[in-house]
């Protein structure tokens, strides 16, 4: 492979993933709450990813809904290992105007965004 290709390939493998990364995507918000069962969660996970080609969020309130987004990611990222895809996340804050009640002003609710990369 002559250079001009070699140096095209490294362009169009970082140009997809800066486009994964900066430009919004369609994507799929799931809501997870402490009790969320981690296998149904990670089939969730795998689905929007493999089957509907979609980037995923996970929206959570909570130290023990945290515990089980995590799980679910870890799960699905073992379910997609033969694939060759590999699950990268964001992590940040929202304010959900939903759920605030009289002296919840300072709620905010965790969301981790999660790409696929292949």
């Amino acid at each position: 492979m002559d250079e001009k290709k070699k140096q095209q390939k490294v362009d169009e493998d970082e140009g997809v993933v800066l486009r994964q990364l900066l430009k919004p995507t369609q994507r799929l918000n799931l809501r997870v709450k402490a009790d969320t069962p981690v296998k149904s969660l990670a089939g969730s996970i795998y689905n929007a990813i493999i089957v509907d080609r979609k980037d995923i969020s996970l929206t959570f309130v909570g130290h023990g809904a945290a515990g089980q987004a995590f799980k679910g990611i870890v799960s699905a990222q073992q379910m997609m290992s033969p694939s060759g895809i590999i699950l990268m996340c964001r992590f940040c804050f929202e304010k959900d105007i939903r759920n605030l009640k009289q002296g919840d002003e300072n709620l905010s609710v965790m969301k981790i965004l999660v790409y696929s990369i292949k």
